[in-house]
């Protein structure tokens, strides 16, 4: 006869806990989210008095935490973004005024004067 591990009570109410592991080469959030939608499949199965809840899920955490890199990504290419714009419309006459044009915007008059 097997021994029980222990009670468990969830809500006040007798309940049993099924742990569920993945493989090694399995993606975390698929496996999580194939195993709630088979166990919504379940829950139509069992008699209305028995439910079935997840009480914890890491691919919760996992999503959490890669959305929570999506948007530090988004908002360090922001902040570089204005900060760049916020220099260059601050310094861009004097990046320019070091290098002379080949073009020069009115010709010399010395120039002019020999060709009239």
């Amino acid at each position: 006869m097997a021994q029980p591990i222990g009670n468990v009570h969830i809500d006040g109410e007798d309940g049993v806990i099924l742990n569920v592991y993945r493989q090694s080469d399995a993606n975390v959030v698929t496996a999580a989210s194939e195993v709630v939608s088979s166990m919504e499949e379940l829950q139509g199965i069992l008699p209305g008095d028995v439910t079935i809840d997840v009480l914890t899920n890491k691919a919760d955490f996992i999503e959490m935490s890669i959305n929570n890199l999506l948007l530090t990504g988004l908002q360090a290419v922001i902040l570089v973004v204005l900060i760049l714009l916020a220099f260059l419309a601050a310094h861009a006459p004097r990046l320019l005024l070091p290098y002379p044009s080949p073009y020069p915007s009115s010709p010399p008059s010395a120039l002019w004067t020999g060709l009239t």
